[in-house]
Parts: structure tokens; sequence; C-alpha cells
């Protein structure tokens, strides 16, 4: 074994030969954990969190806030776009040959590097969106709103927060796509550094913007405890709607706009929440929203239960959620994707649940089924699967 060795200050270098089958290399004060995965907590210089300063997830406000690298990290949640409604989730690990994966052991089958996970160019080819970029069609000239939830870092949530505009830079740097068009409008949350966003919410922004390049961003900021109760949901939620006709064409709710199972809200809830979707369909804006991660089940009332493992799991309750079940809206589950690393040729699709969910939350599965608050709408007459 040839070792070379490189003193920094002085810039000197030594060559040895040695006989051995193992080298340990102390690496110092530069961590060097960018390649690791997302569930891997490290603090905001890269070094990896253990004893005390792992994240609490019964009291988030007094854990550190890890660092995010750079790349597509995919969660077992809807990742809405702006190309038509289009939605995937790439969450399972992915196939290079026409079999489904394998299952994850002991995992919640998230991606963790560019070999587990898809690229946006592997995306867009399997998804048969290239063509249409080619072509320069890439949604220029639109805008997508995504409201969110406002952050701080005084109470950061399990999993940390990043900047979003640094985050980006470095997804686009790595996948060489556009700087996009971004802004933030904190009217509602009156925040203090309004670019902070948990992984979800990076997520949410960087995948429209794989899919449509070229479309403006418009994040919405929604109060931080919208999600605290049904109540809270159903008055963020309605804001976003009425607020974000003005700001673009497409809306895309997840998770902040959503609200929890359709038993969570009164009728005059309910009327709120569906004239402010009347509007945004009288105005010929697209409302794009999640399906939900509870399968059959309706989320909670509280949702923030169910994102951050936050407070008491009420019962499930047979149903779907608000606000997708609302006619007016494009209600989108996730994927898993199965396509080649090689090429990105789409090889197989299978709905998303478990085993790549966690069992014993409410992430288990996409949700969808029967509605108790609205009938059938005619324009799903003659679609395959459904009885007339």
């Amino acid at each position: 074994m040839k070792v070379i060795s490189k003193l920094e200050s002085t810039g000197s270098r030594h060559t040895c030969t040695r006989r051995h089958t193992a080298l340990t290399l102390p690496l110092g004060a530069g961590p060097h954990t960018g390649w690791l995965p997302p569930p891997i907590g490290r603090d905001q210089h890269g070094f990896i969190l253990t004893g005390s300063d792992l994240p609490d997830r019964r009291n988030p406000a007094a854990s550190r806030t890890p660092s995010r690298p750079a790349g597509v990290r995919v969660a077992p949640d809807l990742i809405s776009s702006a190309a038509g409604g289009l939605a995937m989730n790439t969450s399972g690990p992915p196939a290079a040959t026409s079999g489904p994966p394998a299952a994850p052991v002991g995992g919640t089958g998230d991606c963790d590097s560019v070999t587990t996970c898809y690229t946006p160019r592997q995306l867009e080819v399997a998804y048969g969106i290239r063509p249409l970029l080619e072509r320069g069609i890439d949604g220029r000239g639109q805008t997508v709103v995504l409201p969110e939830l406002a952050e701080s870092q005084q109470s950061p949530p399990p999993g940390g927060l990043s900047d979003l505009r640094q985050d980006f830079a470095s997804f686009d740097h790595l996948f060489g796509l556009p700087a996009p068009q971004l802004r933030v409008v904190s009217t509602f949350a009156g925040s203090a550094d309004p670019w902070l966003a948990n992984g979800e919410e990076v997520l949410d922004a960087e995948m429209v913007h794989t899919i449509a390049p070229g479309a403006a961003l418009t994040i919405v900021l929604v109060r931080g405890t919208s999600l605290d109760s049904a109540a809270s949901a159903v008055a963020a939620s309605v804001a976003a709607l009425r607020l974000g006709m003005s700001q673009g064409g497409i809306i895309s709710l997840s998770p902040a706009g959503q609200i929890g199972g359709e038993h969570c809200v009164s009728r005059t809830q309910l009327a709120s929440l569906n004239a402010a979707l009347q509007a945004d369909a009288d105005h010929h804006v697209t409302v794009v929203a999640a399906s939900g991660d509870a399968g059959a089940a309706g989320e909670p009332c509280a949702l923030i239960t169910a994102l951050f493992g936050i407070g008491t799991f009420p019962p499930p309750v047979k149903e779907l959620g608000l606000v997708a079940s609302d006619p007016l809206v494009l209600s989108v589950g996730g994927t898993t994707l199965h396509a080649s690393h090689t090429t990105g040729a789409y090889l197989s699709e299978t709905a998303w649940g478990l085993p790549y969910g966690t069992p014993g939350t409410w992430v288990q599965a996409s949700g969808g089924g029967f509605s108790h608050l609205f009938t059938r709408p005619a324009y799903q007459d003659g679609v395959p699967g459904i009885a007339a």
C-alpha cells in the first residue's frame, strides 16, 4: 500500500510504502459528512450529532439543528408538480431491472444518495417530461404557489431546518438546473427569517422546480401553529387559497393548507373552505393537494401529530382527508417509481405504502376512499374503475 500524506499548513508531501490490509484515517476537525443520508443528524457545521445533542422528539425546541446534504431527498408523502398536477414519490429503493425492489430492512425506504434516489433528469425521462423541456415547454410564464409553515430556529421541527435559498443553490449546482425565480410572501406569518424551511418544504419546492424549471415559485407562509388544530388549519388554508389566486396560476398544498380527516370540520368551516376553492376555480387557478399518508384513514385533526409525531395519536377514522376530497381540487397520491438509473426509462410503478411507510405511525400509505361530504362529481363519469 502506498500512502501519500500532505501537511496542509506547509504543503509538504511524504510518500511511504507499507504492507497493510487496513488503513485508519483520523479526519481531524473537517467533518466531510455531506455524503451521509438525511436521517443521520448533523449540526450546522456538519458534525454528526450524538448523545444529548440528538434531536428530542418530545421537545424539539431543545434539539440542535442538523444540516441536510444537497440532493434529491424523498419522503413518504406526495410530491405535486406544476406540470398538469403530476405527482410522484420515489420513496422505495428503485430497481435497475424490471422487477420490483426488495423491501428495506427496518427502514422507511427513503433514498439516501444519487445511487438509490432518482436525479431530476431521470425523473424527467421516466415521466416523459424531457421532450417537453427540450421544446421549451418548461413552465415559463407560470407561477406555482406553495403555502408552507413559517419556521423558527427557536423551535425547529425534528429533522432540522435549512435556508431555502442555500439549499436551492446546492441542488441546482449539483444537477445543472437554472436558478429559480423564487420569492416568499409572509403576509400571514410575519416570519423573522422567511427563508427557513424544513425538509419536506424544501422537497416540495425543489420537485416543482425539477418538473417545471422555468416556472416562478412563490412561497406563501402561514403561521407555524396552523396545523395544531382543525380550526387553525381551515383558517390558514382559506387565507392561503384566497391570497394564492392573486399570486399564480397553480397552488400546491402539501402539507400546509391541509386540514385533516373530513370529520374534523364543521359545516361552517367546510362552506368557507369550499367558497375559497370556488373562487380559485372562477379565476382559473388549479389547486393540487396531497391525498395524505394515512391510507384509508383520515389524517388526525391536529395534523402536527402525523407530521412530527408530537402529541397523542387519536384512533383512526376511515375517511378521506381535506382538502383533497373536495371536487374542486386535483387530488394526487404518492407512488413508488421503478426506473432505470442508466437511462431514466420508466419500468413500473405501484401505489405507495408499506413496507415503505413507517409502521406504528400515521405514515402508512397514500390516502384514498369515498367521501362522506361530497357526491361523486360528473367529470368522473366514464373513468375506468369508477362505477356510474
